[in-house]
């Protein structure tokens, strides 16, 4: 069984991974979106069969029904190729078998029979359809339980299937509005139905303007897309005796399902490209752990038998738990077949070695525990080798994933994986373990951690690296000298192997300090948003205070102030010194201040209190920012930071020209104060000569916007207070984009 193992294992890595999927990704998000749609194209076809009834743009909408027909085939085709579990497959054949029907009765000639039958049959197959969407869901949110990153990617692939429900709301509102402007009777019911829609549309929409994972770009996109709501929902109630002023209903339909597509559309790139690809490189540094730990369960195997002290053997113990509980977690992962079997070759492997390494140590033992520690390394790296592929695959799929973030997280697993090796060959030959190729193994584990370290220091240069090297290099000319004479040489041998264990330790550790740079990163980031969080919740607060947009402000108040509380939280758990950990306390006991600030409507008199709160609580994050950066930072980082900065500014400036506008105190001085600092780190940032053209179109952009927000803080009391309002949100949308163009140009 073992030899077959090993054949199908050599055969199957032989084989081209993007030859076997055609180069496409596995991407949920995707696939949720293509599956949503199923929903929102039963309902269009419904709507343009309607139309077709009462006379209405027959030609045009006869083009509709017939690409949609067309689109939901092909569509269904696409989900059917993706295999995801069998009650998966069973949903989609009801849908297929409805569809037939289905199909059968919209390309028939429009009748008052037919409408009637249709107003039966459509909600049938768009309740089908919607199971087909849940079973996906379900399948992208089942990991939710593990850490704070699959609950991440649970919420977002919530968010897109209600987007995209949204997309059928939008046609199904429009379907029961014709009905219900034809003359075919049934009117209570219709009325019933359409009332049911307007309803729906309305509370989801609360619902996802309410969403604390919501980018700035899918706030602004809300937010504009409400209008267009607010406006469709008043025509939709009533009915209209004016077939023009229906065409324009269905416009106005047509302009909000296009706004939410738009936000389904981010909301699935949140999940591809952000929590997803995270994911993959999560399961990337995982499979390498594996091939470390078959490393390390044999060297405790062995130093076990050298010093027989129960701590080695509960590290062994421990470790073994470990691999298995990696192992089932790959498996729920797996994005593709190719890797399944490649889990499952390492799983049948992982019996035998487990057995092996769970038998009394003796000398016999650890030389079969050797042997098929190699022939579980090939299968353990052979997963590894399908994952790094397959992020290439998904690379071409999400252009914007960065694949060397994937490749580099996998050398230096492999960095760690050598190490153990290295330490467990010698461990090994110590002991007396009577293995001919013990020594040439060693060896050629040395240079191949030699060369490995080359390679990661070639892109990630460490401290003192020549000395190190030259070390290392002195280490593996004594190992020879005993390793001619092994016999006498055994103490030595184990002292040279305690030796270069803190060698390599220290090595790794080095690299592991880059990953944890990762993170510091993604704490300067969330840093950076408080700052601009202090800003915001005070503007909400001030333009309820003024009446201007209550709704609006209201729902964005109460989430700003809860996405302040978690990432406080979130910076405190991080906060690893005691610099840090006392500003914290700082910004939480101005938090809470800050918060009694927040009780009943804002009166007039008290808004100056609320600015001169809401600048103590600005400094007191930008101090946060400062104490994570302490200790350096690349030029990289400083870009992502001045980026930042201007988004906390532009909403530094809409609160002074409310305050301003609503005469509570002459606050232009600051405004502009504010504006010219803008304008200045704007300028620094153009002469970067490394900025992409991403970065350059966007600094033109926010140079254009800034450039007209300031001209009408100027002359605060003739303008419009609503288009400084959308300068703002534009301004800020443009700097958010900035930000995450900066973030993505830093390589891992």
């Amino acid at each position: 069984m073992k030899q077959v193992v090993l054949v199908v294992l050599m055969i199957f890595s032989l084989v081209p991974l993007d030859a076997q999927q055609n180069d496409k990704a596995f991407l949920i998000g995707d696939l949720l979106n293509k599956a949503g749609a199923q929903r929102m194209l039963t309902q269009r076809m419904g709507k343009a069969y309607i139309a077709m009834y009462i006379g209405m743009d027959v030609d045009a909408n006869k083009k509709v029904i017939d690409g949609s027909v067309a689109l939901f085939e092909n569509r269904l085709q696409e989900l059917k190729a993706s295999k995801i579990n069998g009650r998966y497959n069973q949903r989609l054949n009801k849908v297929q078998n409805l569809w037939t029907s289905y199909k059968e009765l919209i390309m028939s000639r429009p009748t008052k029979e037919n409408i009637e039958k249709l107003l039966v049959d459509n909600t049938v197959i768009l309740e089908s359809c919607e199971l087909v969407v849940y079973e996906l869901e379900l399948h992208g949110s089942r990991f939710s339980k593990k850490n704070d990153l699959y609950k991440m990617n649970s919420n977002i692939v919530h968010l897109e299937n209600v987007a995209g429900r949204q997309r059928m709301l939008t046609e199904r509102i429009l379907f029961y509005f014709l009905a219900h402007q034809s003359i075919i009777g049934l009117a209570p019911q219709i009325e019933k139905e359409l009332n049911l829609a307007l309803q729906d549309y309305e509370k989801t929409l609360v619902e996802l303007m309410g969403a604390t994972e919501n980018t700035p770009e899918i706030d602004y996109r809300l937010t504009l897309l409400s209008n267009e709501w607010e406006t469709i929902a008043k025509f939709c109630t009533v009915k209209v005796e004016d077939a023009s002023r229906i065409k324009d209903v269905l416009k106005l339909g047509n302009k909000l399902l296009a706004s939410m597509d738009e936000v389904t559309v981010l909301y699935e790139d949140l999940i591809d490209f952000r929590v997803a690809s995270l994911l993959l490189n999560n399961a990337i540094n995982m499979a390498n752990k594996q091939s470390m730990l078959v490393q390390k369960i044999a060297k405790s195997y062995i130093v076990a038998g050298m010093v027989d002290h129960d701590k080695h053997r509960k590290n062994l113990e421990d470790d073994i738990t470990l691999f298995e509980h990696h192992i089932d977690e790959l498996k729920l992962f797996a994005p593709i077949d190719e890797i399944t079997t490649g889990l499952d070759i390492v799983d049948d492997l992982w019996t035998n070695y487990r057995n092996q390494a769970m038998s009394p140590t003796t000398k016999e033992g650890a030389k079969k525990l050797l042997y098929a520690n190699n022939e579980l390394l090939r299968g353990c790296d052979n997963v590894v080798m399908l994952l790094e592929m397959y992020a290439k695959i998904y690379k071409k799929s999400v252009s914007r994933f960065n694949s060397d973030m994937s490749h580099w997280t996998n050398q230096i697993g492999r960095q760690e994986m050598l190490t153990e090796r290295i330490l467990m060959y010698s461990y090994a030959m110590a002991w007396g373990v009577d293995d001919s190729h013990l020594a040439e193994e060693l060896e050629r584990t040395g240079y191949k951690y030699i060369k490995n370290l080359n390679e990661l220091n070639s892109a990630f240069p460490v401290p003192d690296l020549e000395r190190r090297g030259q070390a290392l290099v002195d280490k593996w000319g004594t190992i020879k000298i005993y390793l001619e004479d092994i016999d006498n040489h055994k103490e030595d041998l184990l002292e040279w192997a305690l030796s270069l264990s803190k060698e390599l330790d220290a090595l790794t550790g080095l690299y592991e300090e880059r990953i944890n740079k990762m993170v510091t990163e993604e704490a300067i980031d969330k840093a950076n948003y408080q700052c601009m969080l202090s800003q915001k919740i005070a503007t909400s607060y001030l333009a309820i205070g003024m009446n201007l947009n209550v709704k609006h402000y209201e729902q964005q108040f109460d989430k700003d102030k809860l996405l302040f509380q978690r990432q406080l939280e979130e910076l405190e758990a991080f906060a690893n010194t005691n610099d840090l950990k006392e500003v914290l306390t700082e910004v939480n006991q101005l938090w809470n201040t800050y918060q009694i600030t927040f009780t009943g409507k804002l009166l007039k008199e008290k808004t100056p209190h609320l600015l001169e709160i809401s600048q103590e609580m600005l400094t007191a994050c930008e101090q946060v920012v400062e104490r994570i950066k302490k200790g350096g930072e690349s030029e990289q980082v400083a870009m992502v930071d001045d980026a930042a900065h201007l988004r906390t500014m532009t909403e530094q400036v809409l609160l002074f020209a409310l305050a301003e506008r609503w005469e509570v105190g002459n606050f232009q001085a600051e405004n502009m104060k504010v504006l010219n600092a803008f304008e200045q780190k704007v300028k620094f940032l153009s002469n970067n000569e490394n900025n992409s053209p991403k970065i350059t179109k966007s600094l033109t952009a926010i140079s254009k916007h800034h450039k007209r927000l300031k001209e009408s803080c100027q002359k605060l009391k003739e303008v419009d207070l609503y288009s400084i309002l959308v300068l703002h949100n534009v301004l800020l949308l443009e700097t958010e984009k900035l930000t995450k163009a900066y973030e993505e140009s830093i390589l891992f």
